[in-house]
């Protein structure tokens, strides 16, 4: 036997979830096997306890789903979903070979060698949560209720091939055929996941054709009624590319063009002021495939938010932007800004020379941000707020070649789940993919090893005219569609304050994350913030 891993000796699989196995179990080998995994949200911390919360073993199967509790410091507990699987070895040695991740323990099995692994790289569990779906079925565990649930009937005829797809994030996915993708949640919070409640109300209404169908999900109902999202089946989309990969592509195509050309200085940074203005030729030349892209972005950004507007059901009516609304916009803003500003204060000397003058000019300023961040929010807009996307970027928009497809709605993962549920200003949204762009324009540079640090310097002022016109190009599409929508403000200065709030807490946010995570990319959102606050 391995010395990687635990070991456990038994006579049936039911045996693992009684005593004194299943206390085995909870202390010693789940603990081990989640600090492994990518989708485990706090690797960080150490467990102080983890339980089996809720077990349900179907008939005559050897795998089984387990809801767990673990127990972090400060008494945080987060629930987690793991089905499990137990296997005689000769039956499973394509899965510890082909996913040695999802070893969970060695075994003896009626002194015949076995391996429990996690249930989802087994093919019968996979086909069963897919029979499970199709029949609609409810299933009374231990201590819960796992239900399925069905949309559309037309893929349930038989039960496909399927496939764990090895992308390394915070859930795991199943290829069911070639016409099904399933999130399996691995992280749990209870509430309506507004990725399965999103897509199901534009599959229901037929509203918005260039998002992912709704087919059917799963769900844990505890005793008291409080339900969690475990699962989505949807359909999947057939891409060459995601918009961010299409997009820094483009870019780079762009840079190659114009290294050896002089750039041209704007005159405003007003992106509505100057919507009507033709494109500047010399970008229009050199980039005019991916401005066609950035406006058909751009109006079906517009048909998502009219689609997301068009119901009068409770959880999708639009509502008006109040007072206590901005107010709360206005308090998350400036709770943004402090974390990251105390952050970057802390992390100055650490950062890259180029970064510190950035930083330093932000940093002296910290007084008259706090001041424009409360006027952005201190006269009213009148506009109404709807169901968004709530995590937009390039990354979220996959590129089927002369298309696009808009996916993963569940807002931004840090966010409690009933206020990724909210209704929002749409402009929210448009502003994630303006900040997206502006990320591609220098991801291009940064992405790009053969270029000097000075070659990147030179490139830099075209990457700005890029990013620029490419934004005015996308939100102009944008408001050609949306234009007399009760979400879109009336007043040019309205548009401006709104568009300019969610950009400056967009690019907060990022540098909060890449200080934490990717100091040499810290440019990038200091050059947003600088640019965002000299427009104020």
């Amino acid at each position: 036997m391995s010395d990687r891993v635990p070991c456990l000796s038994l006579q049936s699989f039911s045996e693992l979830f009684e005593t004194p196995l299943l206390s085995h179990l909870e202390r010693h080998i789940l603990p081990k096997y989640l600090e492994r995994q990518r989708w485990f949200a706090s690797k960080a911390t150490i467990i102080k306890r983890l339980r089996v919360v809720d077990v349900f073993i179907p008939p005559d199967s050897h795998f089984a789903l387990l809801i767990l509790e673990v127990e972090l410091r400060r008494r945080h507990a987060e629930r987690y979903f793991l089905p499990v699987s137990l296997k005689l070895l000769h039956h499973s040695n394509k899965i510890a070979h082909k996913y040695p991740k999802s070893l969970i323990a060695e075994c003896s099995l009626s002194d015949k060698p076995a391996v429990l692994t996690d249930g989802i790289y087994d093919d019968a569990f996979r086909a069963f949560l897919f029979d499970c779906i199709s029949e609609t079925r409810t299933l009374k565990s231990q201590n819960g209720t796992f239900k399925f649930e069905k949309g559309s009937s037309d893929f349930f005829r038989t039960i496909p091939t399927s496939n764990v797809l090895a992308v390394e994030q915070s859930n795991s996915s199943i290829r069911y055929g070639k016409d099904l993708f399933m999130k399996v949640y691995r992280k749990l919070e209870a509430g309506f996941n507004p990725d399965a409640e999103v897509l199901a109300f534009l599959t229901e209404t037929k509203s918005f054709e260039h998002a992912p169908k709704y087919i059917g999900s799963m769900r844990h109902v505890a005793p008291n009624g409080e339900s969690t999202s475990l699962a989505l089946l949807q359909t999947f989309t057939k891409n060459k590319c995601s918009a961010w990969q299409l997009t820094v592509s483009e870019v780079q195509s762009f840079y190659g063009k114009v290294q050896h050309q002089e750039p041209i200085t704007l005159s405003g940074s007003s992106f509505f002021e100057h919507l009507d203005v033709p494109v500047l030729p010399f970008v229009k030349k050199h980039a005019g495939r991916f401005l066609m892209h950035a406006s058909r972005l751009g109006t079906r950004t517009a048909e998502l938010h009219l689609a997301l507007a068009s119901s009068s059901r409770r959880a999708f009516k639009p509502g008006r932007l109040t007072k206590a609304h901005q107010a709360e916009i206005q308090t998350e803003l400036m709770s943004e800004a402090t974390a990251t500003l105390k952050l970057l204060r802390a992390k100055f000397e650490t950062l890259p020379d180029e970064a510190k003058h950035l930083a330093e000019w932000i940093l002296i300023r910290r007084s008259k941000i706090f001041a424009r961040l409360k006027s952005l929010m201190e006269s009213s807009v009148a506009v109404h707020q709807i169901r968004i996307h709530g995590d937009y970027h390039l990354g979220q928009v996959l590129f089927t070649g002369n298309d696009f497809v808009i996916i993963d709605f569940e807002g931004e993962p840090m966010r409690p789940i009933e206020e990724r549920r909210k209704k929002r200003p749409a402009f929210q949204d448009l502003a994630g993919m303006i900040r997206s762009f502006h990320y591609a324009a220098y991801a291009a540079l940064l992405q790009d090893e053969t270029r000097s640090k000075s070659a990147v310097r030179d490139l830099a002022p075209f990457g700005e005219l890029w990013f620029h016109e490419v934004s005015r190009t996308f939100l102009k599409s944008y408001l050609e569609v949306a234009h007399d929508a009760p979400f879109v403000p009336k007043t040019l200065d309205a548009r401006e304050r709104l568009l300019q709030t969610f950009l400056l807490s967009k690019a907060m946010y990022e540098l909060l994350y890449e200080l934490n995570n990717r100091p040499d990319w810290v440019m990038i959102p200091l050059r947003g913030i600088v640019q965002i606050l000299s427009e104020l």
